[in-house]
């Protein structure tokens, strides 16, 4: 019995003798290639950037719950009264307005996993709406 090349199944020629087991074997490592192949393809298709937006609602403090943890997030929010660009990764964060930029905005707000915790109010401001992009 001759053997494929690339996931070793049965490869039956005339004079041999043909078993269920060859048959069971074969389909065992059919199954795990498609396993795995349908685990790497769900994951390709799964976004690659996510966009939302929340309502401040003027607390000092704010987790907002996001659908994955991000590893970089843009922000449309006001700091001041001002629209803002805020930046952010795990463990740092940074924004610019009109007259104001902020290399270290963590006493602000930082990504957690995958919540934004905002820390001040400036950016929690009761009615305005911010919006942000998130990134794998």
């Amino acid at each position: 019995m001759n053997r494929t090349n690339n996931y070793n199944l049965c490869q039956f020629e005339e004079t041999d003798r043909v078993r269920r087991t060859d048959f069971n074997e074969d389909n065992a490592k059919i199954d795990a290639a498609l396993g795995g192949m349908v685990r790497r393809v769900a994951e390709l298709e799964k976004s690659r950037f996510y966009t939302g937006s929340y309502v401040g609602n003027g607390a000092s403090s704010r987790t907002i719950s996001l659908p994955w943890a991000p590893s970089f997030m843009i922000l449309l929010t006001w700091v001041h009264g001002q629209a803002a660009i805020v930046f952010l990764y795990p463990g740092r964060s940074a924004y610019v307005r009109t007259d104001v930029t902020n290399n270290d905005a963590s006493a602000y707000l930082r990504l957690q996993g995958s919540s934004l915790v905002i820390l001040h109010d400036w950016m929690n401001r009761s009615g305005e709406t911010s919006s942000y992009i998130l990134f794998r």
